[in-house]
C-alpha cells in the first residue's frame, strides 16, 4: 500500500517521533477538473502546520507543487503527532467534506507507530479503514547492514540512500568534514518522496559516530 511500511527506527518507547502523512490521488481520476487545486489547497495547509519545523528541501517539495507538476503524492514526515492532529482537524473542515462532495478519491495516509496513529485517529474523529503492517526482514539477515545504518537507509521507498554513501558520511562526520545534521541533509537529496526525518537522522548519525 505504501513505501513507508519498512522505515526502521522506531520505538514504543519513544512515541510521537515520526507520524508520516501521505495524501495519494490515483492516476486514474489525476485529469478530472479541480483535483489539481485541491491537492494544491491540501500542500499549503501541510505547509500552514509544519513549516517552521522542517528543513528546507522538505518546504521545497511542497511549494513547487503550484508551478510545478502535478504530482500523484505528496508525502512529509512529521516530528510532532499534534501537528498532525492540527492538520488533520483543518482538513475536517471545509477541505475534506467540498472534496468528498466533489467525488475526489485523495486517500490520506499515516504510517507511524500503530499506537500513535491510532491515537491520532481516535482524537481527530477518523476511522482508519485500512492498516498494513510490516513484520520485518527475514532470510539471510546477518548480510543486512547494521540496525542503526538500518534506520537511515530505509527513511527513502525507493531505496535511493545507499549503504556505501552512508559509510562515506559516517568517515566524513568523523573527520570533522561534516556535522551529524549536515550529513541528514546529505541523505535526504536525492530521495523524490521527501518522507527523510531530518531530525532523527541527525540524531542516528551522531550516535554512528560516538556522540549522544
Amino acid at each position: 500500500m505504501t513505501h513507508t511500511s519498512q522505515r526502521r527506527g522506531l520505538d514504543p518507547s519513544r512515541p510521537g517521533e515520526e507520524v508520516i502523512v501521505l495524501a495519494i490521488t490515483p492516476s486514474a481520476v489525476r485529469s478530472r477538473d479541480g483535483i489539481r487545486e485541491a491537492v494544491n489547497e491540501l500542500a499549503a495547509k501541510m505547509l500552514e502546520h509544519g513549516r517552521d519545523h522542517w528543513p528546507q528541501w522538505t518546504i521545497d517539495r511542497l511549494t513547487e507543487i503550484p508551478n510545478g507538476s502535478y504530482p500523484g503524492t505528496l508525502a512529509v514526515a512529521f516530528t510532532d503527532v499534534q501537528r498532525v492532529e492540527n492538520l488533520l482537524n483543518d482538513l475536517k473542515q471545509e477541505w475534506l467534506p467540498r472534496n468528498r462532495e466533489a467525488g475526489y478519491p485523495i486517500s490520506i495516509v499515516l504510517t507511524g507507530l500503530t499506537d500513535d496513529t491510532q491515537a491520532i485517529c481516535e482524537r481527530t474523529g477518523f476511522t482508519g479503514h485500512t492498516y498494513l503492517h510490516s513484520l520485518g526482514f527475514f532470510g539471510r539477515t546477518r548480510e543486512l547492514p547494521s540496525e542503526y545504518e538500518m534506520c537511515l537507509i530505509t527513511m527513502c521507498g525507493h531505496g535511493l540512500i545507499a549503504r556505501n554513501r552512508i559509510a562515506g558520511l559516517l568517515e566524513s562526520i568523523r573527520d570533522g568534514e561534516l556535522t551529524p545534521e549536515e550529513a541528514a541533509a546529505d541523505i535526504a537529496k536525492p530521495c523524490t518522496c521527501g518522507i527523510g526525518n531530518n531530525e532523527r537522522a541527525g540524531k542516528t548519525f551522531a550516535r554512528l559516530t560516538g556522540g549522544a
